[in-house]
């Protein structure tokens, strides 16, 4: 061929190549073979609602398991064009321990199943069959299991949204979600018992059905806040209770009446 390496064929010439495909791939060489590497622009993963994972859980995981994401594999420091263009994460068993925060939202739903030390595509955001542990069947949202990959457990606020799902009975079965979601919920109920500090009662959690608020039976358990040392939050008032991410529980927030 002679001359440039990077030149375009011509129709005819003999290469083994359709000569699209070639100039294709030459034209692409002259790009990067312009830019600097400090030029390098990042690529669409920022925008995309799924990223690569190396399955580090140290177990094999199947088709819609669960992982959380943990640190890069390799840093800006280590391979600036791998970052820019498909950085990939460790994935790992979720957990919520301080600094790991899989807690809030930082995990996601395996789209193929995926080998130990292998390396697959991540959901992080979007509406996903899962495996759900359905606590309460009126729970409208749902979150990570503690060091379970296997599915999700159903909670009054969580980082996905449970679309639908049988909802006769609890226990253990397939739900469509919507993972991704802010996980803070808040509601309205009555304690059916007296509150102390650094304790917890049932609560009888109220809907607005149009008109005015409304129960259906639907009981929950909430607890005080950790700053209330003194005091006590009687039964038979109204309270605005809202979600904690952190310790995956409804805490008194208002006291309304």
């Amino acid at each position: 061929m002679g001359g440039d390496p990077f030149a375009n064929r011509v129709p005819g010439e003999d290469s083994g190549v359709p000569t699209a495909a070639w100039n294709y791939l030459m034209d692409m060489a002259r790009r990067d073979r312009r830019q600097e590497p400090g030029d390098r622009r990042p690529a669409a993963i920022q925008y995309r609602d799924r990223v690569w994972v190396r399955n580090d859980s140290q177990q094999s995981r199947s088709r819609f398991h669960v992982l959380g994401l943990d640190v890069l594999v390799f840093t800006p420091d280590q391979n600036l064009d791998l970052f820019f263009d498909e950085p990939y994460f460790k994935g790992v068993r979720p957990t919520r321990y301080y600094r790991t925060q899989h807690w809030d939202g930082l995990w996601g739903v395996l789209l193929d199943a995926l080998p130990a030390g292998e390396i697959g595509q991540l959901l992080l955001s979007g509406i996903v069959p899962v495996k759900l542990d359905l606590t309460a069947t009126w729970h409208p949202r749902a979150d990570i299991v503690i060091n379970d990959s296997t599915r999700l457990r159903s909670y009054p606020g969580g980082a996905a949204r449970i679309l639908w799902t049988d909802r006769t009975s609890t226990g253990e079965k397939w739900a469509l979600v919507r993972i991704g979601v802010n996980p803070l919920m808040t509601y309205r109920g009555k304690l059916t018992q007296t509150l102390s500090p650094g304790g917890s009662a049932p609560m009888t959690i109220y809907y607005y059905s149009g008109s005015a608020y409304t129960s259906d039976s639907i009981s929950e358990t909430v607890y005080a806040p950790p700053e209330m040392t003194t005091g006590t939050f009687p039964a038979d008032k109204w309270y605005r209770v809202a979600w904690e991410p952190q310790a995956f529980r409804l805490e008194i927030d208002t006291r309304e009446c």
